[in-house]
């Protein structure tokens, strides 16, 4: 066995775990959020805005949106391994992939510093 197939394997296996992971702690976090956006749904800004200023409130979005992103672009991640071939649409998924990170790091930020 080479270096090159073991490090290979050991990656698709840490990929593997942080993607169960990522859905495990995603889950609770999704449920929770679902039920809090359904007791303001049709809501103006106002009360949205108070909503998200909640201690709650506040750590299911600082929690969700990290977890949905990883979550999401591993599971990106193998959409492009195994389906995409050519090197520039993996460049641009992978372009698209940071500007989504940086998305979600604005979206957190916002909420973290946003008064309510």
């Amino acid at each position: 066995m080479t270096m090159e197939s073991t490090e290979a394997k050991h990656s698709g296996v840490v990929h593997w775990r942080w993607q169960r992971l990522s859905g495990v702690l995603l889950l609770p976090v999704a449920l929770l959020l679902v039920f809090e956006l359904a007791g303001i749904l049709g809501a103006d800004y106002s009360i949205a805005s108070a909503w998200a200023g909640k201690p709650l409130s506040k750590l299911l979005l600082l929690a969700g949106f990290p977890l949905l992103y990883l979550h999401g672009a591993l599971g990106v991640q193998v959409v492009i391994e195994d389906y995409v071939g050519e090197p520039a649409s993996t460049r641009l998924i992978k372009g698209a992939r940071v500007l989504a990170a940086t998305a979600a790091i604005v979206s957190v930020l916002a909420v973290f510093f946003a008064g309510g």
